[in-house]
């Protein structure tokens, strides 16, 4: 990751990110929720260990709100329910987007040697612009 540190490296995956969702994402709920997992994943250290805490954490919520008890909701507070959850999901998304290019960052670099994201390889290519076998 020649001139690139992590911090600038995850920085820029999550420039291109807010980008996307900006242009893409056309449910209000979900673009929320997109952009807030980006934001967080700003605030995080950029080290796997605290974004997996924070993923593993974010997925016992939404277990929960997959299983919570709707028996007695009306349709609008089922409606309401079903959008914050994907609300919620997908800034959870965003984190683990951004976690996968954080370890072909430090993959890059011999701090990571497991398993790495096909599409993670191919953004962190054309972000830090290697060529052929060089990731």
């Amino acid at each position: 990751m020649e001139g690139m540190t992590i911090i600038e490296f995850r920085d820029r995956v999550i420039r291109e990110a807010e980008e996307s969702v900006n242009k893409m994402e056309y449910r209000p709920f979900r673009k929320r929720g997109c952009l807030e997992g980006l934001r967080i994943a700003k605030s995080i250290e950029p080290l796997m260990d605290c974004f997996q805490q924070e993923i593993m954490m974010r997925h016992e919520i939404e277990n929960a709100m997959r299983t919570e008890d709707k028996r007695g909701f009306s349709l609008a507070e089922r409606e309401k329910h079903i959008e914050q959850f994907w609300e919620f999901r997908c800034a959870t998304a965003q984190l683990e987007f951004v976690l996968e290019s954080l370890k072909v960052g430090y993959h890059s670099i011999g701090l990571y040697d497991g398993p790495l994201s096909a599409n993670a390889v191919i953004r962190y290519a054309a972000i830090v612009g290697v060529k052929g076998n060089q990731v």
